[in-house]
């Protein structure tokens, strides 16, 4: 897989996962992230160390009895704290630096934290599938039911840290987050090697027929929401099936050779006009990007991809 396609699916994970994450479906997501950031061997290469260490951490916490974990406490008021605390000595060490120095830490320095926290939701899922698999069908529903209002359980951090200002958000908007940040340590890499090779990134747009998604930047529109195809999935279809996805066609052409019939030379124009709204309507509503197609109102009319996403 290209740099750019890991950019593209990761920014789709979390595209997907934003619109899934008080639900159950959520923490499935995060759990085939998971395996996508161990199976890909550009990402497990990157982060190999990363992953260790976060195992590590996950090893001493389950060794730890619960009332160990109880007792840690972290508090901004005492920075001396962060230093006993027995897991991630790495970042609490960090913490405490920046706390006695009354610096700002850096946000990417919790990134194994939020690593662990993927990590931890993921298991959850692997757990249901792994009873599944031995026929453990009942322990699978325990779980499940166990787990599936967890997205919206309300995570404090005052009941970890004191002396931070009241925070709370949803478990399912704190996995959100974690998924951000593992991503942006992942593409900025990318990015970095980039920019260094002088290597112009490949067009990060294209479009699966079959399936009818197009993908922009790594977000995801669907086009045809019927089995029977629309006419913005046929204009799609004829832009994409150029070798410069920039270039204009006209609407003849996808009357003609996509949609299979004659184009109508006196209003034909006009329901192409209406199926290029339609299209940068539902773009739009998925991904904020406006105006993704250009088009001229004339009888002999023709469409293209705005060139400002090239």
């Amino acid at each position: 897989m290209t740099t750019e396609a890991i950019r593209e699916k990761l920014l789709d994970f979390n595209h997907r996962f934003k619109s899934m994450q008080g639900n159950l479906k959520g923490l499935e997501i995060v759990f085939d992230y998971v395996n996508f950031l161990e199976s890909e061997p550009y990402i497990k290469n990157l982060i190999k160390p990363l992953f260790e260490y976060v195992k590590r951490q996950i090893n001493f916490i389950e060794e730890l009895e619960t009332s160990s974990l109880q007792n840690i406490t972290l508090d901004l008021n005492k920075p001396e704290s962060f230093l006993e605390s027995p897991v991630f000595n790495r970042e609490t060490k960090s913490w405490y630096k920046h706390l006695k120095n009354k610096t700002e830490p850096n946000v990417m320095e919790g990134l194994a934290v939020n690593l662990t926290t993927l990590v931890l939701a993921s298991s959850f899922i692997n757990e249901i599938k792994e009873r599944q698999q031995s026929g453990d069908i009942k322990g699978a529903q325990e779980i499940i039911e166990t787990i599936k209002d967890q997205p919206m359980t309300v995570f404090n951090i005052n009941e970890y840290v004191k002396g931070v200002d009241p925070l709370k958000r949803t478990y399912g908007q704190t996995l959100d987050i974690s998924m951000e940040l593992v991503n942006k340590f992942i593409i900025d890499q990318i990015d970095a090697e980039s920019l260094l090779s002088n290597k112009k990134p490949e067009i990060p747009i294209h479009f699966d027929k079959d399936k009818s998604f197009l993908y922009i930047r790594g977000q995801r529109v669907k086009i045809a929401r019927r089995e029977t195809k629309s006419i913005d999935h046929y204009i799609l279809e004829c832009i994409f099936s150029q070798e410069d996805i920039f270039n204009p066609v006209d609407f003849s052409e996808i009357s003609n050779n996509f949609l299979k019939k004659e184009y109508d030379t006196n209003n034909g124009w006009n329901t192409f006009r209406h199926a290029c709204d339609k299209l940068n309507r539902k773009i739009e509503e998925e991904t904020n990007l406006k105006d993704f197609i250009k088009y001229s109102a004339s009888k002999l009319g023709w469409c293209k991809i705005n060139k400002k996403y090239q």
